[in-house]
């Protein structure tokens, strides 16, 4: 099965379960995820939520603007004396 297909066959019931698991290290019956899984769990997750959440619910989402860049007013020059 293509990488593509499988993130179509997601239910949102496994794409919970899936999230669950790498936010926990460890799937449902209790085993740990190893590294190759957390790492192919996540890029599902992630494939899942590009497809099929708006923005601001997708994973790794900030909302608004930087705090640095918010506090710097472009109107403002600076002078040297």
């Amino acid at each position: 099965m293509s990488f593509e297909k499988f993130i179509n066959a997601i239910t949102p019931a496994m794409y919970l379960s899936m999230k669950e698991a790498v936010a926990i290290g460890r799937w449902p019956d209790g085993r740990a995820l190893t590294t190759a899984e957390k790492e192919a769990t996540l890029r599902a997750v992630i494939a899942y939520d590009h497809k099929h959440q708006v923005d601001e619910e997708r994973i790794g989402h900030i909302n608004g603007q930087c705090k640095a860049k918010s506090s710097v007013e472009t109107t403002d020059q600076l002078k040297w004396e």
